[in-house]
């Protein structure tokens, strides 16, 4: 209240007046930073990403239905009559169920690559647009902390969180760990589950079932050090410093001056 006091305000005034500062402190400024961040870089909502996938969906979906057909247009007849020397004869005994998967892996198998390859497709422009969505948003985040750190309640929040270890730089870390075990997750499922065209399904080692030995569960682990942290926080640190100062010359010179009185 120093600061207030050096004008000649009374008590009354300096106080509403420092209430004013503190609220500006803690709920303007923070908010107004969020909304400018918006502003200045914006991102689309989670519904609007939801319509998105949906249409990607279905266009891709679309595509390996047609390439599909034209693949069954083809070899449709061939499959159902299998030539001279290995005629499909569904009630012949001598028709091994050896021979059976045999024969129909030869066409099954492309068409399981033609859906696997439009999965793919899929995945990969998703995980393209879920990428850029992402970086959007971490810069959206990083230009709403950097202007509500003006506010020491903000400044002090940024520190506490990121020296807890959850801060954005964290959180950004976390998610890149997170999207790398995505994908060797699909592969995984892929390859393990018949229902994404895995080796293991109804034509594959007759009923072999998939071994999981081999699975690797997601770790991830913060390896950020105290000086790191508080070298990234520089400018909150800064702002906190330079308030301190602030309010201690204030104070000083409004004891100086009441001393003088």
């Amino acid at each position: 209240m120093g600061i207030w006091f050096m004008g000649g305000e009374s008590r009354t005034t300096a106080f509403l007046g420092l209430l004013a500062v503190w609220a500006a402190m803690v709920f303007v400024i923070p908010n107004a930073a969020v909304r400018i961040a918006e502003i200045a870089e914006p991102v689309e909502n989670i519904y609007s990403l939801d319509r998105i996938r949906n249409r990607l969906r279905w266009s891709t979906g679309r595509q390996m239905h047609e390439d599909r057909n034209d693949f069954w247009r083809e070899n449709f007849r061939q499959y159902m009559d299998g030539g001279d020397s290995t005629r499909v004869r569904w009630d012949d005994m001598h028709f091994t169920q050896q021979s059976h998967f045999a024969y129909r892996n030869r066409f099954i198998d492309p068409e399981r690559e033609i859906r696997a390859k439009w999965r793919r497709a899929y995945h990969s422009q998703m995980t393209q647009m879920q990428e850029e969505r992402r970086n959007r948003t971490h810069v959206q985040q990083r230009l709403a902390t950097t202007l509500a750190a003006v506010s020491p309640v903000s400044a002090v929040t940024t520190v506490t969180i990121d020296l807890a270890g959850n801060g954005l730089v964290q959180q950004e870390r976390l998610e890149q760990a997170l999207g790398v075990y995505q994908d060797f997750f699909v592969r995984y499922i892929w390859e393990k589950d018949p229902q994404f065209g895995g080796a293991f399904g109804y034509y594959g080692a007759e009923g072999t079932k998939p071994t999981l030995s081999d699975f690797v569960p997601f770790a991830y682990e913060n390896d950020d050090t105290v000086g790191s942290i508080l070298g990234r926080n520089a400018f909150p640190f800064l702002n906190l410093v330079l308030l301190a100062l602030l309010g201690f010359a204030g104070a000083y010179l409004a004891i100086l001056k009441y001393d003088v009185r």
